[in-house]
């Protein structure tokens, strides 16, 4: 069998992990099965709303490490302006 089968579930993470880097292969998460529509539309429902839910945490944790270090400049240089000198 060729297609890597999402029935296990180390193959499925695997999977997320490569659609959060956009190597999706649409033939894999296709389901032409008219029983499984349904299914396959939700699939695809939940695949988007992984892929925005990351994304959304990804940049929240940078926008907090860009705080941080904008916290961390601010008080070394504030504590430069106390001492009477400033570096540029």
């Amino acid at each position: 069998m060729d297609c890597v089968s999402y029935f296990r579930h180390t193959h499925t993470f695997i999977g997320m992990f490569w659609l959060l880097l956009g190597l999706v292969e649409e033939d894999k998460i296709v389901v032409e099965d008219p029983a499984f529509k349904l299914s396959s539309t939700f699939g695809r429902i939940f695949m988007v709303a992984h892929v925005v839910c990351t994304v959304i945490v990804a940049l929240n944790m940078l926008i907090a490490m860009m705080n941080n270090s904008f916290v961390k400049i601010m008080v070394s240089l504030l504590l430069c302006i106390n001492d009477g000198f400033l570096v540029i």
